[in-house]
């Protein structure tokens, strides 16, 4: 009490206060006029702000604050704070779970309490019910307003306010979740408001009884962008009006409960107008609600997502006809789970052309419909994709896809995590999947094992090939096989990751084929086995080469010739068990011969003196990346000019690699010329 008043200077980027110091820390502080601090209030006990709350309204200077949170009986003391009126504020949180934390607040005036320009605001609880006392700055805009409530009484004192009498400012993003969503015909939006983001949340038919007792279209939300529906508040759908020049990027609906959509269901198919949606995700429940959505007749959807886990989540749906559920026209469809089941009942616009299709089926079940004798249409119509993704036990369907001489499907990506996933693939002959022409093929775990079976078009030219196997228990099968034994045709990237890599003697190249790039990544170093030595052999002939992690080891073991075909080479390594051996070798021992990019990364940076550069070499580019001084150890300790890079023509250092450039000893070279311009 000694302390005189406003004598304190803090200079800190945040301050915390909690209990009695609350009290003490707003009668010294000088306020934050200069280092827009975070502020954090909080009190449970009322006695520790009595004082403050005898003093005037906006008294206690505070100045500029970037973030400030009351929490219990601090809420009490928001009037009482002097707010810069330049002032923006990042956040204003007000919290508590308590009516008695805010008593005297309530009996204040509306449009009493001045908080100016706020870029988010979030009330919780029984702080809900400040918000008709706030003044905000006319000119202000609200990056996001989120209300959350998990009790009716949270909400006593607002739902007697008058509808659309809360005033919602120019406000981007509006969330809304628990007894909140209850609260939505308060919010006066303006005519010409387009919010990014609309999230109503509830999980509690209680929270918006008496909302859908209102009209269809009677609640104005004007422009959204992403929308999203939860729980018993999809129930509110029919009661939005969406402004009818609006294009939603994204309209994600979910439900948990059969009875979250049960009035939806009553509804008539196509009756419920969300108009144009670039992005549909429904989940759960939620996909039975699909038949009722209508949208915007020139409408592409970008991308369709429908995921659930239970046929009970579809036993409506399952009933309909085959072709009577309209989507339009899709570029992206995404069926996770039994909902698989409902492809045959999509029906899709004429002139639709469709570039992905995703399937993830957890059992055989969610595919068993798709296979049965009838569905061959659909099956000839999945075999038409750009890209074709098929996970878990969809990829049971690959044998049955009416896929011709002259395939359409660019991209196929295979993932199985179970060895079941793939049991009746392995029962296959080798080469008699025809895949025809394809331009991107990734395999993933188990799938991998998948490759031998596929038959791939002689005049293929695969602009890439990713096989990725973690662990050596998903290539078991083939392993087992011949070298050369696996016909791949011609590649121009390949990309083998961990366990993967023991694949590359298995493979069959065209023999006209000239491999544009190579990348290696694992962390075990099984590649340097004898009996790979057919591998490196291999690599050599590379023209970009990218070594991650152990892999890097087997850069000693290549015959680098005087006139060296790489003529890109990555190196990066995460740890530095990565680069052990390399790391006991001389320096200048490591031959690369001629070379006109190399990146080192993190750890790969300290191998730079190791390496030795043909004498009339000129690299293009040489480019350093580390994220920390650990990554540059041994090369901090070496003298100025001593590590030989040669004629470069461009030097990136980016981040803590830029401390070692006076270690480089370089010649600068002028962009497409041979003079000298420069020196490391």
């Amino acid at each position: 009490k000694t302390i005189p008043k406003n004598s304190i200077q803090i200079n800190a980027k945040e301050i915390y206060a909690e209990g009695d110091s609350v009290c003490f820390l707003l009668k010294a502080w000088a306020g934050g006029d200069e280092c827009s601090p975070d502020l954090f209030l909080k009190t449970s006990n009322r006695e520790h702000i009595e004082e403050i709350l005898k003093t005037e309204n906006n008294s206690l200077w505070i100045g500029k604050v970037k973030t400030l949170r009351l929490e219990d009986y601090a809420l009490e003391i928001l009037p009482k704070l002097g707010i810069h009126e330049e002032n923006v504020m990042e956040e204003l949180v007000l919290d508590t779970y308590y009516s008695k934390h805010l008593t005297e607040i309530l009996k204040m005036d509306n449009s009493s309490i001045w908080v100016g320009r706020v870029k988010g605001l979030k009330l919780g609880w029984y702080a809900i019910q400040i918000i008709p006392k706030l003044i905000i700055h006319g000119e202000n805009v609200m990056e996001g307003l989120e209300l959350g409530a998990g009790k009716a009484e949270h909400l006593t004192e607002i739902l007697r306010e008058e509808n659309e009498s809360i005033w919602a400012w120019e406000m981007k993003a509006l969330t809304l979740k628990g007894y909140a969503v209850g609260i939505l015909p308060k919010i006066r939006i303006d005519e010409d408001s387009e919010m990014k983001s609309l999230v109503l949340d509830s999980y509690c038919y209680g929270y918006i009884s008496e909302m859908l007792k209102t009209e269809n279209n009677s609640l104005w939300v004007g422009k959204v962008k992403r929308l999203v529906l939860g729980g018993y508040a999809l129930g509110i759908l029919p009661k939005l009006r969406i402004h009818e020049e609006n294009v939603m990027e994204e309209l994600a609906l979910y439900a948990g409960k059969a009875e979250e959509i049960s009035e939806m269901l009553k509804a008539e198919n196509n009756s419920l107008w969300v108009g144009k949606v670039k992005s549909l995700s429904l989940r759960h429940y939620a996909v039975g609600i699909l038949p009722k959505l209508r949208m915007h007749g020139e409408n592409v959807i970008e991308k369709l997502v429908l995921d659930t886990y239970y046929s009970k989540h579809l036993t409506g749906i399952l009933k309909t006809e085959n072709n009577s559920i309209w989507v339009g026209k899709v570029k992206s469809l995404d069926l996770c789970g039994r909902v698989i089941e409902i492809l045959p009942k999509l029906k899709l616009h004429e002139e639709n052309v469709m570039e992905e299709l995703i399937l993830y089926a957890r059992n055989i079940e969610n595919v068993a419909e798709i296979l049965k004798t009838e569905n061959k249409n659909i099956l000839v119509w999945i075999g038409k994709m750009k890209r074709l993704d098929l996970g878990g036990f969809a990829i049971e369907i690959l044998p049955k896809l009416g896929i011709h001489e002259e395939n359409a499907v660019e991209e196929l990506v295979l993932y199985a995590g179970e060895a079941e996933e793939i049991s009746e693939i392995l029962k296959a002959e080798n080469n008699s999947i025809w895949m025809g022409k394809i331009k991107r093929l990734e395999l993933i775990e188990y799938a991998v094992e998948a490759l031998p079976k596929l038959r791939i078009h002689e005049e293929n030219e695969m602009e890439e090939l990713v096989l990725i196997a973690y662990y050596c228990v998903y290539i078991i099968e083939i392993r087992g096989m011949e070298n050369s034994s696996i016909w791949v045709g011609k590649i121009k990237k390949l990309e083998l990751d961990s366990c993967a890599i023991e694949i590359l003697p298995k493979l069959k190249l065209h023999e006209e084929n000239v491999m544009e790039e190579l990348v290696l990544s694992a962390d075990y170093l099984g590649i340097l086995k004898t009996e790979n030595k057919k591998i490196l052999i291999w690599i050599e002939k590379m023209k970009r080469l990218k070594l991650e992690n152990s892999t890097i080891e087997i850069l000693p073991k290549l015959r680098m010739h005087e006139e060296n075909a790489i003529e890109e080479l990555v190196l990066s390594a995460d740890y530095p068990g990565h680069i052990t051996e390399i790391l006991k070798m001389d320096n200048n021992s490591l031959w690369l011969g001629k070379m006109k990019r190399l990146e080192l990364i993190q750890h790969a940076v300290r191998i730079l003196p190791k390496l030795k550069f043909h004498d009339e070499n000129v690299m293009e580019e040489l480019s350093l990346g580390a994220d920390c001084s650990e990554h540059l150890t041994e090369i901090l300790g070496m003298e100025n000019n001593s590590i030989w890079v040669g004629k470069v023509r461009k030097v990136s250092l980016t981040e803590h690699a830029k401390r070692i450039e006076d270690k480089l000893n370089f010649t600068l070279i002028a962009p497409n010329t041979q003079e000298e311009n420069g020196g490391g």
